[in-house]
């Protein structure tokens, strides 16, 4: 196990996101009616729940287009907005969805398109905003185990989350206290590895990213971070891929793969 966190990086992480972000999420933890509307928070709709109603729409309809078997699980998917009070908008024919729960559903049919069948995975996530992603991948496969490394406080709220749907096999772990993990199958990150300092990035990079057999990062262009052309001279048998699509074909979105 190692820690990773040396003064200067303690102070880009104070000034990143202690405020107003981590001293509202203290707040949703302690206090209940705070937690039942947290999605709906600007503190927190600024960082995670990011996702507008078009952009919304645009990941629905690529995931009916290329991957209809999906739509069977819907009504399971859609629980994922039964807390935390986030905006909702109808989508035609299949009701009223957050936005951001609609990405976690396109995000899962990509590593279906890239990875196939991902039971009896271990999978580690690395910044899994309030558990999410986890619980749209768990809804539609048997994962052996998830684990999640992120902020103290943040992991927090994804257990007191997903807890809330009684899943099971799933961890979450401080990013101060990155463990050498071992017989990883996939590892993901939607942007939040990427806006990481490059101290700590260097760290999953050695314990995490190169002890996994497959990988899925989703990253984002920052002059703070690694570019995605020097995380794949780090990451053995990595790749960059570029896509678009719908109303949003002019904007790249970068992953990294292996």
């Amino acid at each position: 196990m190692v820690d990773p966190i040396n003064k200067k990086v303690k102070s880009w992480i104070k000034t990143e996101w202690e405020s107003p972000y981590l001293n509202n999420i203290k707040h949703f933890l302690k206090n209940e009616n705070s937690f039942n509307n947290f999605k709906h928070h600007k503190s927190y709709t600024a960082i995670v729940e990011t996702v507008n109603k078009k952009m919304g729409g645009e990941y629905l309809k690529a995931t009916v287009n290329n991957h209809p078997y999906l739509i069977d699980y819907f009504d399971k998917f859609k629980t994922n907005d039964k807390y935390g009070n986030p905006n909702i908008f109808p989508y035609d024919n299949y009701g009223k969805w957050s936005p951001t729960t609609l990405r976690y559903i396109h995000v899962l049919s990509q590593l279906i398109h890239f990875f196939g069948d991902l039971n009896d995975f271990k999978i580690v996530e690395i910044g899994g905003g309030y558990g999410g992603q986890c619980k749209i991948i768990k809804d539609y496969f048997n994962i052996k185990e998830y684990i999640i490394y992120d902020l103290d406080d943040v992991s927090k709220l994804q257990n007191k989350y997903l807890n809330k749907f009684n899943l099971s096999d799933f961890r979450t772990k401080s990013y101060t206290k990155i463990e050498n993990e071992k017989n990883i199958d996939l590892v993901i990150s939607n942007w939040a590895l990427s806006e990481l300092h490059p101290n700590i990035q260097e760290e999953y990079i050695k314990n995490i990213l190169n002890n996994s057999k497959s990988g899925f990062l989703i990253w984002n262009y920052s002059k703070k971070s690694y570019s995605p052309v020097e995380m794949i001279k780090k990451i053995k048998g990595s790749s960059i891929i570029k896509y678009s699509f719908g109303i949003y074909k002019n904007l790249k979105t970068i992953i990294i793969k292996w």
